[in-house]
């Protein structure tokens, strides 16, 4: 089955690849134009968040996948197909165990037959050395666990734990006493024992495949030690059951050993649980204020570094044209203000219509520049600041070539980082594409666990 939906992965990929290739670009732009032309043709709007980069690692994890499926199935052909002679029995105390098998013989006539069956494989049996290893054991283990909050078996004033089965030891164990009045078998006290202490003799039964071994201890049992919790809930335990079944209520106990019992109900912690929100929500708000802040500030600087190119670029070609820098300026916030920003919102933009405006309001022209860098804050603009301020007092000789320099740096910059916002959307979708696989490997493994587990 995985080697025929491996196969069906990796054909699909290659009648892709073969439809792809008549497009032109590079192999991420090939599928993208060919899924836009299908789309076009068929009338469908190819949804934002199907990129480029999207595209192709879908291709990559379905050609991922596709060899994983033929790998593993061929990896369970080879397990299956081969030739065995014997069988693992499982260790002891484990049960039985079915094995899944195909068996071949030829007939009498010469005639090669197969049939499956299942095989059923007992478990291993121990040695009689390995059980008398065992039994030696295993009183030691008992005498260990059997005390609880005694200090040893002469002095016994508190509940023994006699457990029926021992998690290190495959082995089963009941238990006798020889006065269950005084203590039963499940290691619990009785009424009317004396302060001097009684003695009985506990014994255990010891099975192990089919064997027993009896050990037995000599014990002096003294009246139970309850402390003051335990005798409250006795004391509730009767109170409880002294209660009409057709009481509204029950009744609590009013005193121990002569003093008063004070009965107060103890919230569920919700009290708490809402303090503690109405503590943490206003600084989570005040968090997440913060880093949508700090997230807005980052876009902000993107777009204005992406935007640096152009806006030397439009300075440049006004100023060739003969317009004065003033002019150039001015026409550059003015075109920003009747078409782009219709548009969108450009932070740079905004800056340079905001010091037109007080240039018009009276602000000498060598302030204005100044502030220009200032306010768009990045080393690149207050660069161009810088260049704008030399233009004024120098005059535009030289200029250009300045700002020429200054274009092919910033178009550079650019370049750089379109390639980092792109290696940066490759990271984000590095985690889906990890959670992907770790589900392909729990489609192949976890089958495979479960039939050697079986």
């Amino acid at each position: 089955m995985n080697i025929v939906l491996g196969s069906a992965f990796l054909l699909l990929t290659g009648i892709f690849y073969i439809l792809v290739s008549g497009e032109k670009g590079n192999r991420k732009q090939k599928s993208a134009r060919w899924i836009q032309r299908w789309g076009r043709k068929h009338g469908w709007q190819l949804p934002e968040w199907m990129t480029e980069e999207c595209i192709w690692q879908t291709e990559l994890a379905v050609l991922v996948a596709g060899i994983l499926l033929i790998a593993a199935g061929v990896t369970e052909q080879a397990e299956n197909g081969q030739e065995i002679s014997q069988l693992r029995r499982p260790a002891y105390g484990q049960g039985i165990q079915e094995e899944n098998l195909e068996v071949e013989w030829r007939d009498e006539q010469g005639n090669r037959k197969k049939e499956s069956m299942t095989v059923d494989v007992i478990e291993k049996q121990l040695s009689e050395k390995e059980i008398e290893t065992i039994f030696s054991e295993v009183r030691g283990a008992i005498e260990k666990e059997i005390l609880g909050e005694n200090e040893s078996l002469k002095h016994v004033d508190h509940p023994l734990y006699l457990r029926e089965e021992l998690q290190e030891y495959p082995v089963t164990v009941r238990w006798f006493s020889s006065r269950p009045e005084i203590l039963d078998w499940e290691g619990k006290h009785g009424e009317n024992i004396r302060e001097d202490g009684e003695a009985v003799t506990l014994t255990a039964i010891i099975g192990l495949q089919g064997q027993e071994r009896n050990e037995s201890w000599d014990i002096l049992v003294f009246p139970e030690i309850s402390d003051e919790k335990r005798q409250v809930e006795d004391m509730v335990e009767k109170a409880n059951a002294d209660t009409e079944k057709g009481s509204e209520w029950m009744q609590l106990p009013k005193t121990l050993h002569g003093e008063k019992l004070v009965w107060k109900k103890v919230g569920d912690g919700m009290q708490y649980g809402v303090a503690l929100l109405a503590f943490a929500l206003p600084v989570m708000v005040l968090l997440h204020r913060q880093q949508k802040e700090k997230e807005h500030k980052k876009e902000e600087q993107q777009q204005m570094q992406q935007d640096y190119p152009e806006i030397v670029t439009k300075l440049q070609l006004l100023l060739s044209t003969g317009m004065n820098l003033r002019k150039s300026v001015e026409r550059i916030a003015g075109d920003y203000v009747s078409y782009m920003r219709r548009e969108e919102v450009r932070k740079a933009y905004e800056i340079l219509v905001e010091v037109c405006g007080e240039m018009e309001r009276g602000l000498g022209e060598k302030e204005a520049y100044e502030q220009l860098g200032e306010r768009w804050g990045l080393l690149s603009y207050r660069t161009l600041s810088s260049i704008l301020v030399q233009c004024l007092q120098k005059g535009s000789v030289g200029v250009e070539q300045i700002l020429a320099k200054e274009t092919e740096q910033a178009q550079r910059l650019r370049r750089q980082q379109a390639q980092i916002l792109g290696e940066q959307a490759s990271t984000r979708l590095l985690f889906p594409m990890i959670l992907m696989l770790l589900v392909v490997f729990v489609i192949l493994l976890v089958p495979a666990w479960l039939t050697f587990a079986v």
